[in-house]
């Protein structure tokens, strides 16, 4: 049994990994946007530390990745198949195409927004000025 979890840890942290060098960060970067220490990072990204459901969000938040793209390597995105399930039946390949277009412009204008919140010193996973970023940013305090 604790081959296999070495094995799923080591693949998680190649994954963590892979992400942050395509973003150009280092380790020490990624540690500070995920809030944890940079021997967390090492630990994580070599495979000889598992995650704790916090340490999962906080890097899956930071990295802009879903947690089930960390644990097993499935994109972020919906396919088309499982848009389909989650539309009114009866819609053209065309309609359903359009959707699964607008669903990935929403799903990218959430992921800018909330790189404003942060870079605006806010983490809009659990910090409590989050609805009052928002109202700023509608000002165009932010914008």
């Amino acid at each position: 049994m604790s081959d296999m979890i070495d094995a799923i840890n080591l693949e998680i942290g190649e994954r963590i990994k892979k992400i942050r060098n395509s973003k150009g960060w280092t380790q020490k970067q990624l540690a500070m946007k995920a809030g944890i220490t940079i021997q967390s990072v090492l630990y994580v990204e070599k495979g000889k530390r598992g995650l704790s459901s916090h340490t999962m969000r906080s890097i899956s938040s930071a990295l802009e990745v879903t947690a089930d793209y960390l644990l097993f390597g499935h994109s972020g995105s919906l396919s088309e198949i499982e848009i389909a399930a989650m539309m009114p039946a009866g819609l053209s390949e065309e309609e359903l195409s359009n959707s699964v277009e607008t669903m990935n412009k929403v799903a990218e204008i959430l992921r800018r927004y909330k790189e404003v919140l942060r870079d605006a010193g806010v983490n809009p996973e659990n910090d409590e000025r989050s609805g009052d970023t928002e109202i700023e940013l509608r000002s165009g305090e932010y914008a």
